[in-house]
């Protein structure tokens, strides 16, 4: 059976709690008592000792009675208890009512050798004390004894008072122990109920689980937020892992549609064989829009995963727009569409076919989202280290709302530039990866009405990164 982490911290606490009473109880107790006890004992030995060798100093003419009858005459508050005895136990002196001139029988024995014991010290106590006593002796001959009495209730209400202490502080103890339990319940157990929960929630997929109640500025607050975060982004990549299906399933379905229908056609003879040519060109212009779009997915593929060696190389990147314009030439007649383009000579250092690939796309979605009897401008300009260069339409522009978005993978903004229908969606995509392998930037300016402006940077060829990587034969690959 599965336990709670509460519910072991409670099992613990109480443990901890009956424990430590079963500890004070019955070995702490036992043990206080015999401190106090050895305590006593050792002082009560001091004076025993200190009693005897005094006496020994004021023995005169060997007169041992005598003797003790003057030196205690001198302490008239002498402590209680206090008896001095011959060798044979008759009593010279004490401050005890005691009526007998002999403490009989009299022995030693039942004191340990630190001259301290607990007895009922010859049968003159109806209940037990300790006892500790000292030889008196003159020239190291034995005349006397004397003995210092102290009651065991004493020792033992001594005890008694200390127990009670300490059974005051360990109640203090539990109850803080439980103020940090219920701290421990409110600010990391009831948390991390609301973790485990939202966890759950996530692990059977349902991403929009908001109801993660946990705000707190420390580590727990901090894997709340982050689990939040991921239900989020997961949430949204299986957004866009349906937009991504419907997307690709509606490129792929169009033009495999129409070359069904033209070749059923051809084949019912629907249409007649004078025509079969220019439907078979049709079908060869889909196919071949099929094989750029399964080209662009594995081209976009390869570049998210792990993007291909670039080779890089010194190139006037005039030249290369140049170029590219040349292509478009047919569909700008045809539109009415002109450049606005002065050419310059500017070096840069950076993959030819790949720059090629980005100009290419970028001036193809210039010309599809420019209306007809307009201008496309581009320039290159200086800037620092680096060449910019701008590809910018006179369209209809994006929203703010589309902006961020024109770089994932298959979004088009067709509602704001629907005019073209053909596009793959993943040109943009394309641009970005290569942008960033190049390890440079690009920024994207539009305005709704007024048009949408392209901006990517490149290495000059004489700048100092570009020295280095050639004079040092630097990997071709930016990471």
């Amino acid at each position: 059976m599965r336990r709670s982490v509460f519910w072991s911290f409670i099992a613990g606490y109480l443990f901890f709690a009956i424990a430590g009473l079963l500890i004070i109880t019955f070995t702490t107790t036992d043990s206080v008592f015999d401190s106090i006890l050895s305590s006593h004992g050792r002082n009560a030995y001091t004076f025993a000792k200190d009693y005897a060798t005094d006496i020994s100093k004021h023995i005169n003419d060997n007169d041992l009675e005598a003797s003790v009858k003057d030196y205690f005459s001198a302490l008239p508050n002498t402590a209680s208890s206090v008896w001095v005895t011959d060798i044979y136990g008759n009593v010279l002196f004490t401050n005890a009512q005691y009526s007998k001139k002999s403490l009989a029988p009299f022995t030693l024995s039942a004191y340990n050798t630190q001259y301290y014991g607990k007895s009922n010290f010859f049968g003159y106590y109806p209940y037990d004390v300790l006892t500790a006593y000292s030889p008196i002796k003159v020239d190291n001959t034995t005349v006397g004894y004397t003995f210092f009495n102290m009651s065991y209730s004493a020792i033992q209400l001594e005890t008694h008072v200390i127990i009670k202490h300490l059974y005051a502080t360990y109640g203090l103890i539990i109850l803080i122990s439980f103020a940090l339990l219920f701290i421990f319940f409110l600010y990391v157990y009831l948390p991390l109920k609301e973790l485990r929960r939202a966890a759950f929630e996530y692990a059977k997929g349902n991403f929009s689980y908001d109801k993660l109640n946990v705000s707190s500025n420390d580590e727990l607050g901090d894997l709340a937020a982050s689990l939040l975060y991921m239900s989020h982004q997961l949430n949204e990549t299986e957004e866009y892992q349906k937009t991504f299906i419907s997307n690709i399933s509606h490129d792929f379905r169009s033009p495999l549609t129409s070359i069904k229908g033209y070749i059923q056609a051809m084949l019912d003879g629907t249409i007649p064989p004078e025509l079969q040519n220019k439907y078979l060109g049709i079908v060869l212009s889909e196919s071949e829009r099929l094989e750029r779009l399964t080209s662009g997915l594995i081209d976009l593929n390869s570049w998210n995963t792990k993007a291909p060696g670039l080779v890089f190389e010194d190139f006037d990147i005039d030249a290369i727009i140049s170029s590219v314009i040349d292509t478009f030439h047919g569909r700008c007649e045809k539109r009415h569409i002109v450049f606005d383009y002065t050419k310059g000579s500017n070096f840069v250092f950076a993959d030819r076919s790949k720059i090629e690939q980005i100009l290419y796309n970028l001036i193809d979605n210039a010309m599809k989202f420019s209306p007809d009897d307009s201008a496309i401008s581009i320039k290159v300009y200086s800037k620092g280290e680096k060449y910019y260069c701008s590809i910018k339409d006179r369209g209809t522009g994006i929203s703010k709302k589309d902006l961020a978005k024109i770089w994932d993978r298959f979004y088009k903004t067709d509602s704001s530039r629907g005019k073209d229908k053909t596009g793959s969606g993943i040109g943009l995509s394309i641009v970005r990866e290569i942008i960033n392998a190049h390890n440079q930037t690009i920024d994207v300016v539009s305005t709704e009405g007024v048009g949408t402006e392209f901006i990517f940077s490149l290495l000059k060829s004489n700048s100092k990164e570009a020295k280095y990587r050639k004079s040092h034969n630097v990997d071709q690959q930016y990471t």
